[in-house]
């Protein structure tokens, strides 16, 4: 089955605003890095209210790439990204 999925690169606005926007614009999943641990409860709701299925970027910032790696796997996974 064909999914239509569109980044949130180069989108401004809120995390609201983008994923209501890709929603309305037909897309069945977005494509984004986690977002802040603060932001996931809200993230989290806006993918259910949406209907949008996640596809995870997980980028490492640190030295420590592998551990930062797991631990931000391991929080997407929490979120159900498409696999």
């Amino acid at each position: 089955q064909l999914k239509l999925v569109k980044s949130t690169w180069g989108m401004t606005g809120t995390l609201t605003e983008n994923l209501r926007r890709i929603a309305d614009a037909g897309y069945a999943a977005v494509e984004m890095q986690l977002p802040p641990e603060e932001a996931l409860p809200e993230f989290r709701s806006l993918l259910k209210e949406t209907k949008l299925e996640y596809v995870a970027m997980v980028i490492t910032l640190t030295d420590d790439h592998l551990n930062e790696f797991k631990t931000k796997v391991e929080k997407v996974r929490a979120l159900e990204p498409l696999n």
